[in-house]
């Protein structure tokens, strides 16, 4: 039994970066299956698998899209996504999307029933963050908005809050 889970537990890990990135474009274009992302102060560079394979002779295809030309929603997406690999966008690029709030940084601490408790802003207040599932150790960038009530852990009563879908 112990041998399994040690399995199971190590199969996630491994999935975890594994995980691709889908972007819209503001033309209504999505670029599917986005592995490998290198951002520049204007532009990022993407290595993308169109899902029907027929872009590139391997399915692969190399493309440039400029930060004007994406989505909010996937400038953020694309943001979470650099963060889980230990970069950022440039400040240029994600100082304008702090428009309506500031975002919040949460250190994952433990995920749990639909949410994740962790750290808010570096400091040693735990919140719950419903729909937020990260591993722990984790480190995340958004934007957040207060629940009603709380969640307890372990007999401690944590500020609820949940992911925020319009900004």
């Amino acid at each position: 039994m112990k041998k399994y889970f040690v399995l199971c537990a190590v199969l996630f890990c491994a999935a975890i970066p594994c995980r691709a990135l889908d972007l819209i474009l503001k033309n209504g274009e999505t670029l599917y299956n986005i592995t490998n992302v290198t951002p520049l102060f204007t532009r990022v560079h993407l290595v993308t698998h169109p899902p029907d394979g027929t872009d590139g002779d391997w399915g692969i295809m190399v493309r440039t899209v400029r930060y004007s030309d994406l989505m909010e929603q996937s400038l953020a997406d694309l943001q979470n996504y650099l963060v889980m690999r230990g970069r950022s966008l440039p400040a240029n690029v994600w100082n304008p999307l702090k428009k309506n709030g500031e975002p919040v940084t949460i250190n994952a601490i433990l995920p749990l029933r639909g949410g994740t408790v962790g750290y808010l802003n570096g400091t040693t207040q735990q919140v719950f963050i419903r729909g937020l599932l990260i591993p722990p150790g984790s480190i995340w960038h958004g934007f957040i908005e207060p629940e009603r009530g709380f969640f307890f852990n372990r007999g401690i009563a944590l500020p609820v809050y949940q992911l925020r879908q319009n900004r």
